[in-house]
């Protein structure tokens, strides 16, 4: 469900429509570096755009490994397929640009949902062997 609501984030949500060209950016920290000298006067656009492009895939970071099994590298690699799809279909629908400075948000924000998905795992993993019997005499 949570991958149906990011997609239509993607290519409907927030007043998205139809542009009149295609847009693209292939070279990195491009809109990251607009968005941050824009902080000072377009402080919330710009906390919006890489914040939300952060956070909106912390989930997915957990989500994908609960799901499918695997480790980093197999979130890594669902992860980014998924996030090339999106960008493609938003450069094919025209309702956003294909972005490599998306990718590395969003893929920053899926690495912080495993980091916290491991997190959580290994609380809950010494907790339980805290709570086991001891074996001692």
């Amino acid at each position: 469900m949570y991958t149906f609501l990011v997609a239509y984030w993607m290519l409907f949500g927030f007043g998205r429509q139809v542009q009149a060209s295609y847009r693209y950016n292939f070279v990195p920290l491009q809109t990251i570096e607009v968005y941050w000298h824009w902080m000072r006067s377009h402080t919330r656009d710009s906390v919006i755009n890489l914040l939300g492009n952060v956070l909106v895939f912390v989930p997915f970071g957990g989500l994908i490994p609960l799901a499918i099994g695997g480790g980093w590298w197999r979130m890594l690699a669902v992860h980014s397929a998924g996030i090339v799809v999106l960008e493609v279909a938003q450069l094919v629908s025209k309702r956003g640009s294909l972005d490599v400075d998306d990718f590395i948000l969003n893929t920053l924000g899926a690495m912080l949902g495993y980091l916290l998905l491991t997190i959580v795992a290994s609380f809950f993993s010494q907790r339980r062997v805290s709570q086991l019997p001891s074996t001692s005499p």
